[in-house]
């Protein structure tokens, strides 16, 4: 581990920050949306979009890393000019709340269903959200340092689910119908734009290493959880079946309670799982919060350090709770599906960076 005190992050923290961060929301958001549409080939989607969003962020990050030797916030200005540095700048701000809101509101949903339901989903909010104040105020080094263990951990626990689940999948699900085979490629492209919430990633590169291995970082981090989210979705079709599935709200944390534990070591194994992913969504609100309250520094430059992280936590509480009222849930849900056009906006400074010193 590295516990420098330079406010910068390893390239193991920064394959551990992406791990952590996205490795829980995907699990639990993304393979619903896919079974619908590819059904029994649902993995298979997951497998190929996420391999091709591995590929495009490597390109990306080796392209743009060793040019990109400051902040970001500094390269959009510098490369966009002030007008359009703010608005991305403030675009970004705005993202980070609402994904990270739609994501903190899944997860306290999660909490009052599935681990405690005498805690309400506002109070499991307004919790995660504290801590993630802590954290955030702590800098990026801090993120990084949690999540290192946490990836660790997470990797190890799911690593055990998967050798103990496998001898009982049922392979004759798992084999798409001709049908099917037309939506695995909309699938896919429903599993590359849920991945494309790694644009942080561009945020987060000149806060770390700025070499080639950062790419190689990037790379792997994104093609472990490919790997992980597509045998997941496997499992959990082979587990329900796939029309049961497709009527699970979080089918492969549920899967969990399918499986058996040697000597009954777990009673309730779904709320072991639940409790991987509510520390994933801890990681994914800590970063929002810093990603978030940095954009405000960079748009307000006399603003302090806790006024801007009070904000930013305020903004995410807002839209969570947005979220969790009555239908809401489904228009931050329609929000969250411009993830690919945010995508865009978050590398088009580091982009126009290098397209002008190449001039």
């Amino acid at each position: 581990m590295n516990f420098s005190c330079n406010n910068k992050i390893s390239h193991n923290q920064f394959a551990a920050v992406i791990i952590a961060a996205f490795l829980g929301c995907t699990a639990v958001s993304a393979p619903l949306g896919i079974i619908e549409t590819a059904g029994g080939g649902a993995y298979i989607s997951v497998f190929l979009g996420g391999f091709a969003a591995s590929v495009l962020f490597y390109v990306l990050v080796r392209l743009t890393g060793k040019r990109m030797d400051n902040s970001y916030e500094n390269a959009a200005y510098s490369s966009l000019g002030k007008v359009l540095g703010f608005i991305v700048l403030a675009s970004v701000f705005a993202y980070t709340s609402v994904y990270g809101g739609f994501q903190l509101s899944t997860t306290a949903r999660m909490v009052h269903f599935t681990m405690e339901k005498s805690v309400s989903s506002l109070f499991a909010a307004i919790l995660i959200v504290f801590v993630a104040f802590y954290t955030a105020l702590r800098g990026r080094e801090c993120v990084g340092r949690i999540s290192e263990i946490a990836a660790v951990l997470m990797l190890v626990f799911i690593l055990f689910i998967f050798v103990l689940s496998a001898p009982s999948m049922d392979l004759i699900t798992l084999k798409p119908t001709p049908d099917e085979w037309r939506g695995i490629l909309k699938g896919a492209f429903m599993s590359f734009s849920a991945l494309s919430v790694a644009g942080y990633v561009f945020i987060m590169l000149p806060e770390g290493e700025n070499t080639k291995n950062a790419a190689l970082s990037v790379f792997a981090a994104f093609l472990i959880i490919t790997v992980v989210l597509s045998f997941g979705t496997a499992l959990a079709v082979s587990c329900f079946g796939v029309e049961e599935s497709k009527r699970k709200l979080w089918p492969v944390i549920q899967m969990m309670n399918y499986t058996e534990f040697p000597g009954s070591l777990v009673e309730r194994q779904e709320v072991l799982m639940s409790g991987f992913y509510v520390f994933s969504s801890f990681i994914l609100t800590s970063l929002s919060v810093h990603i978030s309250s940095v954009m405000l520094e960079s748009i307000f430059k006399r603003i302090n350090r806790v006024f801007s992280v009070l904000v930013s936590c305020a903004a995410l509480l807002f839209f969570c709770l947005c979220a969790l009222r009555k239908g809401g849930f489904d228009a931050v849900y329609s929000i969250y599906g411009f993830n690919l056009a945010m995508y865009g906006v978050m590398i088009l400074a580091p982009v126009v960076s290098v397209l002008r010193r190449k001039k």
